[in-house]
């Protein structure tokens, strides 16, 4: 039972996280368009966007590193291999 609550945990725990990354992407993308067209009102704010856009890579990169190594494992137990015959 315990390994059935953990897959079920590391799915919900993926969806949240890709929302969370969705959501980041969607603010930088629109953000960066309004930047890229009216110029940024001040380098506060250009520095903040860069700072918000660095932060995501970060998130991204680690949310995949994360992935390769407890997610992705989880999911394999669960999923069985699928072998064709020639």
């Amino acid at each position: 039972m315990e390994s059935k609550e953990r897959s079920v945990n590391v799915a919900r725990d993926l969806v949240r996280i890709h929302k969370s990354i969705t959501r980041g992407l969607n603010i930088s993308i629109e953000k960066g368009w309004q930047y890229l067209h009216n110029g940024f009102p001040s380098p506060d704010v250009q520095r903040g966007y860069f700072d918000y856009a660095q932060t995501l890579a970060v998130v991204i990169h680690a949310h995949h590193l994360g992935e390769d190594e407890v997610s992705y494992p989880v999911f394999k137990q669960k999923i069985p291999a699928h072998h064709t015959k020639p």
